[in-house]
């Protein structure tokens, strides 16, 4: 019988959700924020994001290179998060995953099923990245 953490790794190898998007709920509940985008308080809250994204994104490389999975495991809670925060929604999913799973079993890192999941993970990551910028660049009418 396979331990829990494996299956963690398995769940998370499964194929991606949805394409990297934003809950039009949630950025509609944003928009309440400012109703009429005077303050443009939605492509500030993009920005931020991109600006948090970026930063923690920096420290992702040097993590991977030297199995610091506390490193990684506060990139991905920190991403998730912040994602989370703006509406979006495989990224944050994919990133609870890669949590979860590196939680659980730490050691795992250099398995064939992590190395799909972390590739993933930047894909995603790029993927959402320029959804967010796209959406900040739209007249607030447009989001």
């Amino acid at each position: 019988m396979e331990d829990s953490a494996h299956i963690v790794w398995r769940e998370a190898d499964a194929p991606a959700p949805a394409p990297a998007g934003l809950d039009p709920l949630v950025v509609a509940q944003l928009r309440q924020l400012d109703p009429d985008g005077s303050r443009g308080m939605l492509a500030r809250l993009f920005e931020v994001y991109l600006q948090v994204h970026d930063r923690e994104l920096l420290r992702w490389p040097a993590a991977l290179a030297t199995g610091d999975v506390p490193t990684l495991i506060a990139v991905v809670h920190k991403l998730k998060g912040s994602a989370s925060s703006i509406g979006g929604r495989a990224f944050p999913a994919l990133c609870q995953d890669i949590e979860r799973a590196l939680r659980l079993r730490p050691e795992g890192l250099s398995e064939p099923v992590v190395q799909r999941q972390l590739d993933r993970f930047m894909a995603l990551q790029a993927e959402f990245r320029a959804v967010v910028v796209a959406a900040s660049r739209l007249p607030e009418g447009l989001r």
